[in-house]
């Protein structure tokens, strides 16, 4: 939990439990066994202010605030044990298409989606196609308990649990904020405490319109405060700090909008306005280059935007989002991803995903798990695909798996390919020979000797070992038997520690003339 949370009706924030938990351990303990057992919680702990915050810079209207619920910090531990339990489940009781509170899965999926399922309806040009957007205003604020508690006796949950949530979202009492002080004082009836922002689409142009004009404003501040080269340069980094960079995952600005930006911060650079111009001493994309080149390292805009287009394939192609699965069941029913061409009827995040995807695969080196890469074109072993090592204008799709088994590569049954290649992958190619029965005979010790066999031997060489051994006379009859498992290891340690292990045994037994084979 964050030190610096704001606090409560009851003044104390993360911090003073933070610094103070010596002596309040005890007590944090005791309330936090009695809620567990059941107990209900009283309206101290319960008691939560509600206080208005701006959305914009300069608020003018209601509708330009929105409502933030600022609870006790002891409230906030309850809630978040409860949460930490529960969030495990979360993936296996929330559909794919809702992403709120499950971990690995991001908002911006669901607008990369539903903007692709637009993009298809437009496209079907020979049925008629209706998309319905329902927005359910303050929903969480309209949540009823008796409904809450049906679902979550639906989905399986004990009574006990219930009960915890129940004395979680149940008497709740609030307090309104009203210019630094508390009035009013009122029982909630239904809803859940939140701090959920709307988001309001735009067009991505508008979007940095609109920065481009803050950006003039700030600069136009700066000129007016006679900086030097020294100040200006920092001024710059800071607008550019201000971007909206969270909006780039879900839209790709026209290049147009970012480099009538990056001229504005050229100009004001080197000093130029709308009537007087300067001499510009070096291009805005030499400035941008690196300081151990004698530049300046400040980052161009078109650089900020192809890192997030990367992120973007990295997460089409690393994750099993409903997003991704849409993307590939579209555009690549019958290919590799990487393979797959972007026409110029493609959605533009896909032409975008396409754009960035040699410079993302240059830099991705995929570790073999499950054997879900394209074995041709995917880099997953050496520094580069293999396809570019063979001389084929056509190559496969299949996936590693398709050559690849727990016990070790498959070639012999699936491929009659390049040697080489298959040497290269760490596979010494040999023409199958028919397998001969095999006969293995125990040959007893003498009259009055034992013989001690034993074996060890690892699953993957290093992996996880096993040893063992037996103890037999010269009429095979077993005096006594032993075996071990051990942590990851090789075929050589398992072999002499199964050796060492039955000597050991032996010298217990106190047996003096014996053999020993492994």
């Amino acid at each position: 939990m964050s030190a610096g949370s704001v606090a409560g009706p009851d003044d104390f924030n993360a911090y003073f439990y933070q610094v103070c938990c010596n002596i309040v351990r005890e007590d944090v303990v005791t309330v936090v066994q009695d809620f567990l057992l059941g107990s209900p919680l009283p309206i101290s702990l319960t008691t939560t202010s509600i206080a208005l915050i701006s959305k914009v810079k300069s608020p003018s209207r209601g509708s330009e605030y929105r409502p933030i619920s600022l609870c006790n910090t002891s409230n906030k531990i309850l809630t978040k044990l409860l949460n930490d339990r529960l969030k495990i489940l979360l993936p296996s009781i929330i559909v794919p298409n809702q992403n709120n509170f499950v971990p690995q899965r991001q908002i911006g999926d669901n607008i990369q989606l539903s903007q692709e399922i637009l993009h298809s309806l437009a496209a079907n040009k020979k049925d008629w196609n209706v998309a319905l957007k329902l927005d359910l205003a303050k929903v969480y604020d309209r949540v009823d308990w008796v409904f809450l508690e049906t679902v979550l006796l639906t989905l399986g949950f004990l009574e006990h649990w219930i009960r915890l949530v129940r004395n979680c979202v149940q008497n709740c009492w609030f307090s309104v904020m009203i210019n630094g002080s508390l009035s009013g004082f009122f029982k909630s009836s239904r809803g859940l405490r939140q701090e959920a922002p709307i988001y309001v689409g735009r067009n991505r142009r508008n979007i940095l319109i609109h920065y481009s004009i803050q950006c003039r404003l700030e600069l136009e501040d700066g000129r007016k405060s006679f900086l030097s080269f020294g100040g200006r340069l920092n001024l710059i980094k800071s607008v550019l700090s201000s971007m909206p960079i969270h909006l780039l995952p879900v839209l790709k600005p026209p290049k147009g909008t970012l480099l009538r930006i990056e001229r504005m911060f050229n100009k004001f650079f080197w000093g130029s306005s709308g009537t007087v111009k300067r001499l510009h001493w070096s291009s805005w994309h030499s400035i941008c280059q690196p300081v151990e080149e004698g530049e300046l390292e400040v980052q161009l805009l078109q650089d900020t935007v192809n890192a997030f287009s990367m992120k973007l394939w990295r997460r089409f192609c690393g994750s099993s989002s409903l997003w991704s699965q849409f993307l590939s069941a579209k555009y690549c029913k019958h290919s590799c991803a990487v393979t797959t061409r972007a026409h110029p009827s493609c959605f533009p995040i896909w032409r975008r995903l396409k754009s960035v995807q040699g410079l993302t695969e240059g830099s991705i080196f995929w570790a073999l798990r499950e054997g879900n890469l394209c074995f041709w074109h995917n880099v997953w072993v050496g520094d580069a695909p293999l396809g570019d090592l063979v001389q084929e204008s056509f190559l496969s799709h299949e996936r590693v798996h398709y050559y690849w088994s727990d016990n070790g590569w498959m070639f012999h049954e699936q491929w009659k390919g390049d040697q080489s290649i298959a040497q290269m992958v760490g596979f010494i190619f040999q023409p199958p020979t028919a397998r001969l029965p095999k006969m293995v005979r125990w040959i007893p010790p003498l009259q009055g000797r034992w013989k001690l066999n034993c074996e060890g031997a690892s699953k993957g060489n290093p992996g996880p070992v096993g040893a063992g051994g037996l103890v037999r006379d010269s009429r095979g009859r077993m005096l006594f038997g032993f075996y071990d498992v051990l942590d990851e290891h090789s075929n050589t340690y398992a072999e002499l520690f199964a050796v060492v292990r039955g000597l050991q045994y032996v010298q217990d037994f106190g047996l003096s003339s014996y053999y020993s084979g492994a």
